[in-house]
């Protein structure tokens, strides 16, 4: 989905564009032997440049390269960002005529006949030759025999050399494969002109970041949210460069002060005007760093972007370094050239929607994809229904919830999926796209319970843990109408034979007459180590011994996460793919917020994914809770996994009373978790709390006046729950429908280790 190009900001950077050009009114850069043919060069803020035309009927009289028999030369010792621009520019080349073309250091000797484009200030004959000709401020673009070489008085000047060449004559060349370029060719630019961050012995550009971030180093090793990490990434860098002290600070500034004429780097999504602008004329998966005024803004739609932004802007400042004549250090940049990236690993290239207003982006793990819009209703969703039919897209799923809609497609192939849901309560709309693969796919089974053949009754059994030895977390077992189980989380680490037990009490549930263990889903609420540690160790045991159709989770990506407090990371560490392959491999489910699907009789409503905290931060990181509402024997049962308050209120905001449920698995073991209010909402009649004894002991005496224990009191004494069930010291289970204050649960003993 595209931005619609903000014209202020483009009328700025081309004013800017040709004031940096004399009085020139072309790209800087004069190649007397082009007269004809304009071409767009959208590389340098619309300047326009004129190239050579080539007429197919007329002998070339020039140098013609195959490029399958070119290289390109660089320095030895060519800098990151220098390294950066000749990478595009073969990538250009590569993608222009289908071919490859060869990339070498100048280490290596060619021969003397050799078709060469050499780059920038290299051991070749060629290079030295140019650069005796070379002006302080210019770049040189020459023809010497077999060569094109292409020469900046600096890094940055020799980037704009490169993307002056890819225009005139990579982007014009015809299918054959051949670059052409005139036996005359020597293009010389005019000067360019320089920022200079240092000045009279200081840094004058002060680093800023949004007043709206934390910047308080939590107990999460320390850390402050993502966007101030990459403002003292760019602060650090500045110093040790220039050996100066640099200024990092937030937007904060007094109503109506004028902050334009202030020297700044803008880092990420900071309130200043020249943030906005120039995010505003960037594509959802786009980032850069532009030039506007005295402002440097580096920036992009999300974290991911953004951090990608300050890497290239980092980059820029390791290759703009020069040593002034007093031996000091400065970083010159070229004045208002603009550079601008896409991020291709994302499903980017879907139809517009066109409603509301686009208000933010978020990643969402494995490359999925959140657009934001507000002021946007059901109406929008209808009319973007149609615009992705027409465009090929197929209908996949569709449920709704307390006055919410919720909508899923596929692309024709089959290969991407948009997941679209309105959210009545703050009137705006949720878009993801990504990747249909190996990784992760849709729930399946959307349209009603798969066909299966009734052997026993459905059955919820709450595992105890070793809580002896300091294990904690929670498991569940659901034991389906034809025998096989859905599994809730697992545990933790501690002990070390809860895997063991999870075994044996499978075992003894098990009803198939076949005696297979068929686990038809197992549930990952989120990624927290006292939540999968048992799954692992189970998978990499018993893997052999069972079967696992599915892994059902939606868990942050990191930079989501980067400041939650505690996040776990088991899905990047190699814990689950470990796992994963311990089983013979499973199908990895990923659903979103608003999806409903069956395994076997159960039906499940996936209530909240993390996803729907946007654009609120994920600072609790048990908020990227996955909560479920399954509907099974005719009773409904909430899982909460570990959700907190903010989850919490968007749950009770999104659903209302329509989250009433018979049951209630208490989250968060019963420490700070889900609010009174959200309790009262859901008003069980039976609780599984995952807890020991002891524990629940105090968080239910009713002595604490305040946090956990007191929404722990209310909903073990004041709202109208009849069976409370504690994960010590038996395991219990429950056949549905159960009847509250019946007596008919049972203890189930089986052995720990």
């Amino acid at each position: 989905m595209k931005k619609t190009v903000s014209f202020l900001l483009c009328l700025i950077m081309l004013m800017g564009a040709v004031a940096s050009c004399g009085t020139n009114n072309t790209l800087p850069g004069s190649d007397t032997t082009a007269n004809d043919t304009t071409v767009k060069d959208t590389t340098t803020a619309g300047s326009i440049i004129t190239t050579q035309p080539i007429d197919e009927q007329v002998p070339f009289d020039g140098l013609e390269i195959d490029v399958s028999k070119c290289t390109i030369i660089r320095p030895k010792s060519a800098s990151p960002t220098l390294m950066a621009g000749i990478i595009e520019m073969k990538a250009a080349i590569d993608t222009k005529t289908g071919g490859i073309t060869n990339l070498m250091s100048d280490r290596t000797t060619g021969e003397e006949n050799a078709y060469e484009i050499v780059v920038g200030d290299t051991e070749r004959a060629q290079s030295s030759e140019v650069k005796q000709k070379l002006t302080d401020n210019t770049y040189i673009i020459e023809k010497i025999d077999n060569k094109i070489v292409i020469l900046g008085s600096t890094d940055a000047i020799t980037i704009e050399a490169m993307k002056y060449f890819v225009a005139a004559y990579v982007e014009p060349m015809a299918a054959d494969g051949k670059l052409r370029v005139p036996n005359e060719l020597k293009v010389i630019s005019e000067q360019y002109q320089f920022l200079d961050i240092v000045k009279n012995g200081r840094c004058r550009y002060n680093v800023i970041f949004s007043d709206e971030l934390d910047t308080t180093a939590n107990a999460n090793n320390g850390k402050v949210d993502y966007q101030v990490q990459l403002a003292n990434n760019v602060r650090d860098k500045l110093a040790a460069l220039t050996g100066l002290g640099v200024s990092v600070r937030t937007d904060f500034a007094k109503p109506g002060a004028d902050t334009s004429s202030t020297y700044e780097i803008l880092i990420g999504e900071t309130s200043r005007e020249e943030s906005i602008k120039a995010r505003e004329n960037y594509a959802v998966n786009e980032y850069g760093v532009s030039f506007i005024g005295n402002k440097i803004v580096v920036t992009g739609w999300s974290d991911r972007t953004i951090g990608l932004a300050v890497d290239m802007f980092i980059d820029m400042l390791e290759g703009a370094v020069v040593t002034e004549a007093d031996g000091t250090k400065n970083i010159k940049f070229l004045s208002n050239v603009s550079s601008v990236k896409s991020y291709s690993s994302w499903v980017s290239d879907v139809p517009e929607f066109e409603g509301g207003t686009f208000a933010g982006s978020s990643t969402c793990n494995h490359e999925d994809l959140l657009y934001y819009y507000t002021d946007a209703g059901e109406a929008d969703i209808a009319t973007y229904r149609k615009k992705l039919e027409s465009a090929g897209y197929k209908f996949y799923a569709e449920n709704e919830m307390a006055d919410n809609l919720y909508v899923t497609y596929k692309s024709a192939d089959g290969s991407e999926m948009v997941h679209m849901y309105y959210l009545k309560y703050e009137n705006a709309v949720r878009i993801v796209t990504g990747a249909i693969d190996d990784d992760t796919v849709l729930p399946y089974n959307v349209d009603g319970a798969e066909k299966y053949t009734k052997i026993t009754e459905s059955k919820i059994t709450q595992m105890t843990l070793d809580y002896a030895s300091g294990n904690f977390g929670m498991c569940y077992i659901v034991t389906l109408e034809d025998g096989s189980f859905i599994l809730f989380d697992g545990g933790g680490r501690a002990g070390g034979i809860d895997h063991v037990r999870l075994y044996n009490l499978l075992n003894k549930l098990n009803e198939r007459p076949d005696g297979k263990i068929v686990i038809a889903a197992w549930i990952l609420t989120h990624s927290h180590q006292d939540h999968y540690v048992v799954f692992s160790n189970f998978c990499n045991t018993y893997g052999s011994k069972v079967t696992i159709e599915q892994h059902i989770s939606n868990v942050p990506d990191t930079t989501v996460r980067y400041n939650s407090g505690n996040p776990g990371g088991h899905m990047e560490d190699g814990t689950f793919d470990k796992a994963k392959e311990s089983v013979g491999g499973f199908t990895c489910v990923k659903p979103y917020t608003g999806m409903k699907f069956w395994v076997r009789n159960a039906e499940i409503d996936v209530l909240y994914t993390h996803e729907a905290l946007y654009p609120e931060k994920l600072r609790i990181f048990n908020n990227s809770t996955m909560v479920l509402r399954m509907t099974i024997g005719g009773q409904t049962v909430m899982w909460l996994g570990d959700i907190q308050n903010e989850g919490s209120n968007v749950i009770c905001d999104m659903y209302g009373d329509m989250i009433k449920s018979d049951i209630v698995q208490v989250s968060h073991h019963g420490s700070t978790g889900a609010t009174k209010e959200l309790y009262k909402l859901v008003d069980p009649a039976v609780a599984f709390w995952p807890t020991s004894a002891s524990n629940y002991k105090k968080q239910t005496a009713g002595t604490a006046t305040s946090g956990a224990y007191v929404v722990d009191y209310y909903l073990a004494k004041q709202l109208n729950v009849i069976d409370i069930f504690v994960a010590q010291p038996d395991n219990i289970s429950i056949t549905l429908p159960f009847t509250p204050g019946s007596g008919k649960e049972i203890t189930i003993d089986v052995p720990a280790g």
